[in-house]
Parts: structure tokens; sequence; C-alpha cells
């Protein structure tokens, strides 16, 4: 399911301290494959679904591509960064979902554009953002925080990352991802013929990844988290559940 796969690219951003750069250097890249295992918040077919995890993080001065995530970074100085970044929201397949919700269409992926702001103190970093699609598919916006701390487990090879976030999303982002059009609704019987459309709403996030470095190109990543959705996403009849809990195992290699 789309939805899986956008999950899937977001828990990548926690490995992208396996692509740093040394000083001097001007390109970086590094390649992660894996598994995923989560739980859908859809009114899918199979509850349960583990899928594989592909993901590249390259960059080249000022310009990356971190999983989910293109950017250009305009200031970076003194532990805080300023970016441009665009990134992808992804739907999902109407086919995936049970029988009695046939008559739902597709829901395309949509892309944001906006900006970002970084700040690293000692072990911290917190990160804020806020973005707008500019695809005309959601024609939503998004705003959010995110903070997270890097703790040295044993012999600087073996790490936790803990971090938690919050992101608002507007009435148009919840009507096209979570919502159902009149159409929809009427042909196939769903929420008493009736359109669903929720306001702007809320989702927090909460997760733990432990790092295991093996040596300076290769590592492991352990990934386990939990996303709840406020009210207006989970009051929608095609949405099961509240919360989306996840786990994986992810190699990532690192090749400049």
């Amino acid at each position: 399911m789309k939805n899986k796969l956008a999950l899937l690219l977001v828990s990548g951003l926690v490995f992208s301290t396996a692509a740093k750069a040394e000083e001097g250097n001007k390109i970086t890249l590094s390649v992660g494959a894996g598994a995923i295992t989560q739980n859908s918040i859809y009114e899918t077919e199979d509850k349960y679904e583990t899928f594989p995890v592909a993901a590249v993080n390259l960059r080249y001065n000022d310009f990356y591509i971190n999983y989910d995530e293109i950017g250009y970074d305009l200031y970076n100085e003194d532990g805080m960064k300023l970016s441009l970044i665009g990134k992808a929201h992804l739907g999902y397949d109407s086919d995936d979902l049970k029988d009695e919700y046939d008559a739902m269409e597709d829901r395309d992926f949509d892309f944001h554009l906006g900006i970002k702001t970084t700040y690293n103190y000692n072990i911290y970093k917190f990160v804020t953002f806020a973005t707008g699609d500019v695809s005309g598919e959601s024609d939503g916006k998004s705003f959010g925080f995110e903070g997270s701390a890097r703790y040295t487990i044993a012999n600087r090879n073996l790490y936790f990352i803990p971090s938690a976030g919050i992101t608002y999303v507007d009435g148009n982002f919840v009507d096209y991802f979570y919502g159902v059009k009149g159409s929809e609704a009427l042909a196939g019987g769903i929420n008493g013929g009736q359109e669903y459309r929720g306001a702007g709403d809320v989702i927090y996030g909460i997760k733990g990844t432990f790092s295991y470095i093996y040596n300076r190109d290769l590592s492991f990543q352990w990934i386990n988290g939990v996303k709840l959705y406020g009210g207006n996403i989970n009051n929608s009849p095609i949405v099961r559940k509240d919360y989306s809990v996840y786990t994986g195992l992810i190699v990532t290699y690192k090749f400049l």
C-alpha cells in the first residue's frame, strides 16, 4: 500500500547520520536495504504487512537527497541549518481496501515544497518545517516539529536515538488522504451515503532507533515507532485505527 511506502521513506530519515560527509568531501552516497513491518490505519484486507526497504542518501555540497526528501541548504553555520525542501506524501491503492470500499478511488501522491530549520546542540537535534502541495492533488499544507537525541551505549559503535514529533495537517490534506467524496459515498453506500470531510488535525510520532556502526562504511539500524492520529482522521469511515506501530531492520553501506 502506498501509505506503507510513505512510512518506509519517512523512517529512513533516522539513518541520515550514516552518510555524513568527511571534511573536504563534496559527495557522499549511502544505500540502505532491509524490511519493515507495520499495521495499516486504513480499512484494508490485511491488517499487518511486511515490505522491503530500499533507499538512497546522496549529498553534493549543499544539495541532498535524503530518502523521502530532496533539499538545498541555504544556510549552514554554528549548528543551525535553513533548507528549502521537497517531499512527497504517498496515498493508497483502493484495491487494498476491503470489498465494501470498492467505490473508493485511488489517492495518488502529492508533492510538497517548503522550508525546514535544523538546530544541532551537543547530542540533541531539533527540526521544524512548513510545506505546501504544489502538485495540485491535495492542495494540503503541513507544519511540524521533531526533537531527537543520540546516546552512546557502547564503545562509540552502538547508539540509541529516541525522537518525538508532532505534525499539523490542514483540512485539504485530511480530505484528500482520509476523506470520502460524495460520489464515492453514494456509489458504495459508504458512511451512510454521506461524504466525509475532516478538518485539520495532528499526527504524533514517537520513534526509537538502535544504530550499530560496524565500521566506517557498514552500519545496522533497528527502528521501532508509533504514529498517533487525531480525531478528525480517526473518525473517517475508511480508517480502522487511530495509531500505526512499526518495526524494521535496515543495513546501510556508505560508498562515498
